[in-house]
């Protein structure tokens, strides 16, 4: 999938809709949800020093 969002893709065709649907579900797998608190506490402070 990294490929795709890379542009270094080079097999076949690309199905963006495939892509985008398996990049959601991979981001509400348990163990990204996990690490949700971190990803937001590291947005909100970087976001503050802009």
């Amino acid at each position: 999938m990294a490929d795709v969002f890379e542009g270094s893709h080079t097999e076949g065709e690309i199905k963006p809709q495939s892509e985008v649907r398996a990049l959601a579900a991979r981001l509400v797998e348990p163990k990204a949800l996990i690490k949700a608190p971190q990803v937001m506490m590291i947005l909100a402070t970087d976001l503050a020093f802009l």
